[in-house]
């Protein structure tokens, strides 16, 4: 079914706005009661989303490190636990890929500035 894609589509996208969504038509639809999962992001502690969103802005680790008032070290260790927490991201440029996907939803799990749609 059409909805039931759609759910797991955006499930793995991390959209959970668009998944909630879609969770509750299937409902309405009579469908089974789907519980979406956790997004990715969700999975996060909140300083590993602080760090992964600075570095999804292009930053070195250091540049992390003196924007976030961290030892460099310390954005190693959480790039190093977002990666394990994160299916399928092992390398920066899949973290910024993950971040844009996210934040194509109604609702970005946390993330902010959003992929700016005014072409440049």
């Amino acid at each position: 079914r059409l909805l039931e894609r759609a759910l797991a589509t955006f499930e793995r996208l991390g959209a959970t706005g668009w998944a909630a969504r879609v969770a509750a038509e299937l409902h309405a639809a009579g469908g089974t009661e789907v519980r979406p999962e956790r997004a990715p992001l969700e999975r996060l502690t909140p300083q590993e989303l602080q760090v992964a969103l600075v570095v999804g802005r292009g930053l070195t680790n250091h540049e992390v490190a003196e924007r976030l008032f961290l030892s460099v070290k310390t954005v190693e260790f959480h790039l190093s636990n977002i990666y394990r927490k994160l299916d399928g991201v092992h390398r920066r440029t899949q973290l910024v890929r993950l971040l844009a996907q996210a934040s194509e939803g109604p609702e970005t799990a946390g993330v902010s500035g959003g992929a700016g749609a005014s072409g440049a």
